[in-house]
């Protein structure tokens, strides 16, 4: 009797649930940039190398990831008149997007060195940068120029005696054609900040520096008061911050504080000027004369820089960028709230799950702060500082008990 024997394959198909990210949402920014023709159109990029380019078109609420350019990304400017126009400096390049941010140009400038950049508020085909080029023995503080939206570049070098470069750009809002740039050379044993000005539109240019210490180390940032030109801002590393109320003929510290990084001034509120360090930030409703802090515990350790972005056009908003990712307000710097939704660029050391509290998650920013949620990643919540000289590479949350947890640093 022979059996038939019936054999059945079963094909059974598994589909994944997508991922989504709960945040804690934010990470580290080496800029920020507001587009001067649409206002709830933002720019930035995180501090990584390659960098990742992300982009808000609400003010902040939310942000998409656009892209990964190589390297650290210093510089960010954004036409004055196209939202979708917008350069970003890297390197020994320039990356331009014309279709805001979804495909991007590298604009190569060969052995030059490129740190600032600025678009002219008048003709947007002329765009500035500033850097280092070779010279002679040295490389020395430079200033370039385009007059066709990237395309080609001339390089005008600054102080050519010393090794130096130059490391921010500023122009007079109501004489475009006045240009500052700000940096140092290196003349042993010191650093000597120097800012060169030109009222020609970068065809040629003179030293503006009288009055700078040589404690300074370098000029980081600088700013033009928006409706009275004699009043210029800079911010140099060491010393603080220095105004010069002659155009530059002489300059005076208005503020002593070190590791300054950025400073700014608006048009909505020409008398406001506001700057930055790593977990502060300051402001001057007098032009400069006297300051106050307007901002403090942002950022986080081993990351000395800020940057901050201010709107034009309505009073008391501005934008602040660290390590921490974008942060806003609305009155001034009163008060802050984070604006960082969907932009996902924190290195994630360690995390981990209350066995009792399966809601409750402890999590860290590497290297920069931590995180607690107890709602699956709705909300999180900011820990106190905790960082000694590494990140937490690990945490033990208690079986019974969701708030007692045990950290292990890195580094002891």
């Amino acid at each position: 009797m022979s059996r038939i024997v019936i054999i059945h394959v079963c094909v059974f198909t598994l589909t994944f649930g997508a991922w989504e990210a709960i945040g804690p949402f934010g990470g580290p920014l080496a800029d920020i940039a507001i587009a001067p023709s649409n206002e709830a159109v933002l720019y930035a990029a995180s501090y990584k190398d390659p960098a990742t380019v992300v982009k808000s078109t609400n003010g902040g609420a939310d942000w998409i990831i656009l892209d990964t350019l190589s390297n650290y990304i210093y510089d960010i400017a954004v036409d004055p008149t196209d939202p979708l126009i917008a350069y970003y400096t890297s390197y020994r390049c320039i990356f331009k997007t014309t279709n805001g941010g979804a495909t991007w140009t590298t604009i190569s400038l060969s052995n030059d060195y490129i740190q600032g950049i600025a678009v002219d508020p008048v003709s947007p085909l002329t765009v500035y940068a500033v850097g280092k080029t070779p010279y002679s023995t040295y490389t020395v503080m430079a200033f370039f120029k385009s007059t066709n939206g990237g395309t080609s570049w001339s390089t005008t070098p600054l102080h050519t005696v010393y090794n130096g470069g130059a490391l921010c750009i500023a122009l007079d809002p109501s004489s475009p054609s006045t240009i500052y740039v700000g940096g140092y050379y290196y003349c042993s044993p010191y650093n000597y900040p120097r800012v060169y000005k030109s009222t020609n539109g970068g065809t040629s240019f003179f030293d503006v520096s009288s009055g700078f210490s040589t404690g300074g180390t370098y000029v980081n940032a600088l700013a033009v008061h928006p409706t009275d030109s004699n009043y210029v801002y800079a911010t140099t590393f060491y010393d603080g911050i220095y105004r010069t109320t002659d155009g530059g003929g002489s300059w005076s510290m208005v503020m002593s504080q070190p590791l300054m990084s950025c400073i700014i001034t608006t048009q909505a509120s020409p008398t406001h000027v506001y700057a930055g360090r790593d977990t502060l930030i300051y402001k001057s409703t007098n032009s400069g004369s006297s300051w106050f802090v307007a901002g403090s515990g942002y950022g986080g350790t081993y990351k000395m820089s800020r940057s901050l972005a201010a709107s034009h056009t309505q009073a008391g908003l501005v934008y602040t960028a660290d390590n921490r990712g974008c942060f806003k307000t609305t009155n001034g710097g009163t008060s802050w709230f984070d604006s960082n939704y969907g932009m996902a660029l924190a290195n994630i050391a360690s995390f981990s799950v209350a066995p009792s509290a399966a809601a409750t998650v402890y999590t860290e920013f590497e290297e920069v702060c931590t995180f607690k949620t107890t709602d699956s990643g709705g909300h999180w919540a900011m820990l106190p500082a905790t960082l000694e000289c590494g990140s937490i590479c690990e945490f033990a949350v208690d079986y019974t008990n969701p708030n007692r947890v045990l950290a292990l640093e890195g580094l002891g």
